[in-house]
């Protein structure tokens, strides 16, 4: 079994291990243990009829106690999923005996499991490895790949105290979005896919239907995939048939079939005239993310072009190439920049590598003011 481009995933937290996870951060109540039972339920899976989403992410081995408990627990939830053609993904975050967890994955059906490090070992089920966004191993990364650590996307205003705003100089809507990573990844992993995982943020009522299509939308219109996440008020409402819960879940699924009925927009590539140069990785990786994410809160469209690939030629319709790294271009490179400059485009580097005989001067703009 190999892992399948055309899941769509969705977390589906339940079980003793998640109750035990609850119970250790203190943000469970009777409440919310009675709606990770529920959701544990095979009847559950009935929400999933009709609607795109075809695989589902189990929590498996935390190195908890409550491992062993677990594949037992969720053992008629697994059973009954397949036969409605749904794929179970299980976590699998214990440091030590993943081993013998994917091996339980797998009797008990599991279709793939989701590690942060494989450690060289190799398993009987095909494998999801799972990054830190800023430490992605982009050669590795298996053939679907995960980052955690994203944002929620939307408008953030973080000087709000409750329905108040704190007016400052500064002090003006912020926009959040994964867009620029996932742009990213399609540079510096083509052919594979991406799953970003983020949840809602707290919140003492339901979202609104445009909350979650905006988190769908920030994902697949840039060509990756959220793992769906629900918050916990509307996944306690759900099984119990709330009009309004239910109202935000056909909205989201509307979404998601929009997006999986264009699964040729993936395809697209940008037609922005600024090429972004660098390698992405070590002590270029924050200055070079940062300017990606700022590029697209400003709507600048933009071609990502990692530093060891060759150069595109003049005429391709760029207008600007930025030059992020201080480390200077190979000499063929170096002779693509210039002839480009020559034409007429406009190459902004952060360290000057150009003709020897020229000088650079430095200024300040604001000296003469």
């Amino acid at each position: 079994m190999n892992l399948d481009a055309k899941w769509v995933p969705m977390k589906w937290p339940c079980g003793p291990l998640e109750i035990a996870r609850r119970s250790k951060s203190q943000s469970i109540n009777a409440d919310l243990k009675e709606t990770l039972e529920a959701w544990r339920q095979p009847s559950t899976l009935e929400l999933l009829k009709g609607t795109p989403i075809n695989c589902l992410i189990v929590d498996w081995a935390y190195g908890e106690p409550e491992d062993s408990a677990q594949p037992q627990a969720l053992k008629p939830l697994l059973e009954a999923g397949r036969r409605l053609g749904i794929s179970f993904v299980g976590k699998v975050a214990a440091k030590e005996g993943s081993g013998a967890a994917v091996a339980a994955g797998r009797a008990a059906g599991l279709s793939a499991v989701m590690l942060g490090d494989t450690s060289g070992q190799s398993f009987d089920l095909p494998a999801i490895l799972q990054f830190p966004r800023d430490k992605v191993a982009w050669e590795t990364a298996s053939t679907i790949f995960s980052s955690r650590e994203n944002v929620w996307p939307g408008v953030s205003l973080e000087t709000m105290e409750g329905d108040t705003a704190i007016a400052g100089p500064t002090g003006i809507p912020w926009v959040n979005s994964n867009g620029w990573f996932s742009l990213l990844a399609g540079e510096l992993a083509r052919g594979k896919t991406l799953w970003l995982d983020f949840d809602p943020p707290d919140s003492s009522n339901v979202l609104h239907p445009a909350d979650y299509d905006l988190a769908i939308a920030d994902s697949q219109a840039y060509g990756s995939q959220w793992i769906i996440s629900l918050d916990d008020k509307l996944r306690a409402a759900l099984p119990k048939g709330d009009s309004q819960a239910k109202a935000v879940w056909e909205k989201m699924c509307e979404a998601l079939a929009f997006f999986e009925s264009h699964r040729e927009w993936e395809t697209f590539e940008s037609q922005g005239i600024l090429a972004v140069i660098s390698d992405f990785r070590g002590e270029n990786a924050f200055l070079s993310g940062e300017v990606l994410n700022l590029l697209n809160r400003r709507q600048v469209q933009f071609h990502i072009l990692e530093r060891s690939k060759s150069l595109p030629a003049p005429t391709n319709g760029l207008k600007a190439i930025l030059w992020l790294d201080k480390q200077a271009p190979s000499a063929q490179q170096h002779s693509m920049l210039l002839a480009f400059a020559g034409q007429g485009g406009l190459v902004i580097a952060s360290a000057y590598w150009g003709p020897p005989e020229v000088k650079p001067t430095k200024k300040d703009p604001l000296a003469s003011v």
